[in-house]
């Protein structure tokens, strides 16, 4: 028996093979962006000089720049130009990612893959829950997600120039943890609903808004993906002080 990755979203009152289709691409999409990236934090770590540069001020001012041109570049785009600017986006972001990746190795190698695996599990859990719900109550709380992420970013800028707190960041963590799977949630149900208004209006699916699609999502992975290593580390570093009294 052959089986079809369409048939686990049968019988959902959200999606016809048209949509199908386009959830294909776009998660085809997302996954070469982020082996893209796998690939740009790989560069970074084994090119003499470049972790170096990732890890102080002028390399995370460049990767900031680089990552928000191509980001826009990515908006800005059409056809294949579109998806070399994703690529792109992807292996920037990677590369930015190297100094926490390299920490991780040196902790415990293991805490990389564990970290994706955990990424993979979360972010496949909220994406079928997404998919799954009819009545997609998500597409109305994403300006309390982005208040959320808003009031986040602040609370960090003043944490840091009032000196770190542990609990503060543990806080932090993994309340950006919980805003990050609620964007996963939010942002697939915007792609179905975008999907379903553009074939309403007789429109048709693209490649293009397939990648605009796989930007949000990406970004979404990667912003969780960065916050489990990071609790990772953190529990490993704790066990491991605590192996020594």
């Amino acid at each position: 028996m052959n089986f079809d990755w369409k048939d686990v979203f049968k019988g959902t009152p959200v999606l016809d093979e048209r949509v199908l289709e386009h959830l294909r691409t776009t998660y085809v999409l997302l996954a070469v962006t982020a082996a893209t990236a796998s690939a740009g934090c790989a560069a970074a770590i084994f090119i003499p000089g470049m972790l170096w540069l990732m890890s102080g001020f002028i390399g995370r001012i460049l990767c900031f720049a680089a990552t928000s041109f191509l980001g826009a570049a990515v908006a800005n785009s059409t056809g294949s130009a579109k998806i070399g600017m994703l690529m792109a986006f992807g292996g920037a972001v990677g590369a930015s990612l190297a100094p926490l990746i390299s920490l991780a190795a040196d902790v415990d190698p293991a805490l990389v893959l564990s970290a994706a695996l955990v990424t993979v599990a979360i972010f496949g859990t909220f994406t079928f829950i997404a998919m799954l719900t009819s009545d997609r109550p998500m597409l109305y709380l994403g300006g309390m997600l982005m208040s959320a992420l808003g009031w986040m970013f602040f609370a960090g800028m003043i944490n840091t120039l009032l000196g770190a707190r542990t609990l503060f960041m543990t806080v932090e963590l993994f309340f950006g943890l919980f805003i990050f799977c609620g964007f996963v949630i939010f942002d697939t149900q915007v792609l179905l609903a975008r999907a379903d208004e553009k074939l309403a209006a007789g429109g048709r699916l693209t490649t293009d808004d397939a990648a605009t699609a796989a930007v949000r999502l990406f970004l979404d992975a990667v912003n969780i993906f960065v916050r489990v290593l990071i609790i990772l580390i953190r529990n490993s570093q704790k066990k491991e002080r605590k192996e020594r009294k």
